[in-house]
């Protein structure tokens, strides 16, 4: 199945060695930044991810900067 585009709530947010995100979002997603682009998020914020344009995913953190996610 593909998603067009979800919205939910940052449940838990943590980084790895490489400051990667790994958001888990209030439906139970997990969710992982696979670009070295900078942005911030934490637990509350709302995160949206839609279908790129050369397929994956993209991440957003409440309006700001998009990164690519699987």
């Amino acid at each position: 199945g593909s998603i067009s585009g979800i919205s939910s709530t940052a449940l838990e947010v943590s980084s790895d060695a490489f400051g990667k995100l790994l958001i888990t979002l209030e439906n139970g997603q997990k969710w992982y930044q696979t670009d070295g682009g900078r942005i911030r998020a934490k637990a509350g914020d709302t995160v949206a991810i839609r279908t790129g344009l050369m397929g994956g995913y993209i991440m957003q953190v409440k309006k700001g900067r998009s990164v690519r996610a699987r």
